[in-house]
């Protein structure tokens, strides 16, 4: 068994090193690095995980500085996922990073989806990348934990994790679930985070062309604590099952 550096060393007690070294020996991938993505890959980098993937095409913007982890004044403008990996090796210089500065498309999806990783954390917010990302490792037998509808909430105790077929009160699972439907995708096999929350605030459409909620050309009103909190919950979730093969969420 592998010594391990002492920032590790709480870690360590609270799972052991065999679990240790089995985080340290995983390859995750997180698409989507905004509230929610980034604060996952960091939970997933502090647990010690060994490689991740990082999967972002956009870059830092002033709105982002509400809630987004790597959102500073310092770092507007600059990709989201070259920052994104910068506070990665700070915090454990020894990581392997992959950094995927695209938007997924279908055959990007595919591309990304050759390697074999241990697990996918899906937290993009765009439908159709959405569920072309779900259905490809579902269709590669790829384990992945996706991220609903963060925003329009803010009472944490509402979130939950379950197969998407039992999600309810979120206007992206309805869409999704539909979406997924037409594409032949079980739903009992798609394990999300999600919040029964009624969605609050007010939904900012610029594009009238376009009135999809969910997508870039829209927004919703956010709070600085609830997408980290959906995050977490995704790190959790990976972590978790990447420690135990036989947990059942």
């Amino acid at each position: 068994m592998a010594e391990f550096p002492s920032w590790q060393h709480r870690t360590q007690l609270l799972i052991g090193a065999e679990n240790l070294q089995r985080l340290a020996e995983a390859h995750v991938c997180v698409v989507g690095l905004g509230g929610v993505g980034a604060f996952t890959a960091e939970a997933l980098a502090r647990a010690g995980v060994g490689t991740l993937t990082l999967v972002d095409g956009d870059t830092v913007d002033p709105t982002n500085r509400n809630r987004q982890l790597i959102a500073l004044s310092s770092t507007e403008g600059e990709p989201k996922v070259s920052v994104m990996a910068r506070r990665l090796r700070d915090i454990n210089p020894e990581i392997i990073l992959h950094e995927r500065p695209l938007f997924l498309r279908d055959d990007a999806t595919e591309r990304l989806l050759n390697v074999r990783y241990d697990y996918v954390v899906d937290a993009i917010d765009s439908l159709s990348s959405k569920a072309w990302l779900i259905a490809t490792a579902l269709e590669k037998e790829i384990p992945i934990v996706v991220s609903l509808g963060s925003a329009g909430k803010m009472d944490p105790s509402r979130i939950r994790e379950c197969a998407l077929n039992q999600t309810s009160g979120c206007p992206l699972a309805k869409a999704l679930r539909h979406r997924l439907k037409n594409m032949g995708v079980d739903l009992k096999r798609v394990h999300t985070v999600f919040s029964d929350e009624p969605s609050l605030g007010v939904c900012e459409v610029t594009d009238a062309d376009s009135p999809m909620i969910y997508g870039k050309r829209s927004a919703r009103g956010t709070i600085s604590y609830l997408p980290a909190m959906f995050g977490l919950y995704l790190a959790s979730v990976v972590i978790r099952n990447l420690m135990l093969p036989t947990h059942t969420a």
